[in-house]
């Protein structure tokens, strides 16, 4: 094992220990001081495999390196996980929480193995997450950020969760209630665009593949029919602002910002992580998010990406988002707390 290797594998066998003593279970829904990153409580299931991920953490900025090992990790997870053979299997958080996922899902198997490829960006997150907020997650799967939001956001805070593949769906349902969570969650059988409607939702063999769209990344398994609603009419939201907002749909992004405007316009601190990867658009899909990104600033949004190595936020112009661009991106007010308190929370000043 050379110098960088072992590095990696003790910075990564060091997430799973320092924060809980051996045998310590926090009580559910009791845990305001519960750590923000994403990981295990108990070693890697493969320790092989986790120095290759801890590997892949220390080396995130390199992209060339990054691909090269994202391959080598994905296929040694589908190794041990095949795609399309449903393994249901409990994740033991870090942060005290059990959540139930399909192994079958690359992105849940990578979890059971301590692995999330945006832990930065999910500690970021729910870094933000503060006693009462209203967090709304879009593309929840199954619910390692809703859950964990409702967590962090305490008894008082109100988290939406909207799903619509049916195996996501009941598997986020089931994690909110085995962690006591259903006071302070809802999960939403729905997909959400700009308008009302029902359309047909493409399953996939990794269900975090799924969505309206077939991008290509995945087998689709099936095809069902779901409810389309938009933020702005989902009934439960029209009379709240929203602290939080995160965005995951496969290349649906510029729908679920397209009928979210009265939404945002009502939530001066608002903060809102979406997925930009050029894998999941066409270039019509690409142009039409660069289109409402463009209405979005008008109406006073910034549109900012965390930069590498904890160097802070950076202003992205929506034309910039060309090539293979693969990443989440933040919109939030410039100048408003949320600009202030995303910026701490990607550890570097504005």
């Amino acid at each position: 094992m050379t110098v960088l290797e072992r590095r990696a594998d003790e910075r990564s066998r060091a997430s799973w220990r320092v924060l809980l003593p051996s045998g310590f279970r926090r009580r559910p829904g009791a845990a305001p001081q519960a750590p923000r990153e994403f990981g295990l409580r108990q070693p890697s299931p493969d320790p092989e495999l986790e120095g290759l991920l801890g590997l892949a953490r220390w080396l995130d900025d390199d992209l060339a390196v990054a691909i090269v090992l994202s391959h080598m990790t994905g296929a040694r997870i589908r190794e041990l996980f095949p795609a399309g053979q449903t393994d249901p299997r409990i994740i033991p958080c870090l942060s005290g929480l059990d959540l139930e996922a399909d192994m079958a899902d690359i992105f849940a198997a990578s979890a059971a193995l301590g692995r999330m490829q945006e832990e930065a960006d999910f500690k970021a997150f729910m870094s933000l997450v503060r006693p009462g907020a209203v967090v709304v997650d879009v593309g929840a799967n199954f619910g390692v950020y809703a859950v964990h939001a409702a967590l962090h956001a305490g008894p008082e805070g109100r988290i939406f969760a909207f799903e619509p593949c049916p195996g996501a769906f009941d598997l986020l349902q089931s994690n909110i209630l085995r962690n006591h969570m259903q006071a302070r969650s809802m999960a939403i059988r729905q997909a959400v665009g700009a308008k009302e409607g029902w359309a047909k939702f493409r399953v996939a063999a990794d269900s975090a593949f799924s969505g309206l769209r077939d991008t290509g990344r995945s087998t689709t398994v099936g095809n069902v029919t779901v409810s389309v609603c938009t933020l702005d009419q989902f009934e439960p939201l029209t009379d709240r602002t929203a602290d939080l907002i995160k965005i995951d749909t496969e290349g649906g992004e510029a729908d679920v910002l397209a009928g979210a405007h009265a939404l945002l316009a009502r939530s001066p601190d608002v903060t809102i992580m979406f997925e930009y990867s050029h894998k999941n658009l066409d270039e019509p899909g690409r142009l039409a998010l660069i289109a409402e990104l463009e209405l979005l600033l008008a109406s006073g949004l910034g549109l900012f990406g965390r930069g590498p190595g904890g160097s802070g936020l950076f202003a992205v112009r929506p034309d910039e988002l060309v090539g293979q661009r693969s990443e989440n991106l933040f919109l939030v007010r410039p100048g408003s707390g949320a600009h202030a308190a995303l910026a701490a929370a990607v550890g570097a000043p504005q």
